[in-house]
């Protein structure tokens, strides 16, 4: 959200959030299962729905908190660290926070 300072009728400065059109990478339509692993050492059982090159959208049982930060595991494939930005109803995003570790 873009901030935009504007002037009241009484002369006090107030502010007003303005939404605008981020453009993000292609998406990829994917079907893979992975595990979260979580800052306390718990894991998450997931599945990947799609994937850029910034993050990716996932399903799973368990909620996740905005700004939780964990590590997105495909067996085999190693990991990447991640940082969740939305979680709700069974589906959560997460922004990929550094190069993947293969």
């Amino acid at each position: 959200m873009a901030l935009r300072p504007a002037v009241g009728a009484d002369g006090v400065a107030i502010v007003q959030h303005r939404r605008e059109w981020i453009p993000r990478n292609e998406r990829v339509e994917i079907d893979v299962d992975a595990v979260i692993h979580r800052r306390d050492d718990s894991k998450v059982a997931i599945r990947l729905v799609n994937i850029s090159f910034e993050g990716c959208e996932l399903t799973a049982v368990d909620p996740f908190e905005i700004g939780e930060r964990v590590r997105i595991a495909i067996d085999g494939q190693g990991y990447i660290e991640a940082e969740m930005r939305w979680s709700s109803g069974g589906r959560a995003g997460a922004k990929f926070l550094c190069e993947c570790h293969v």
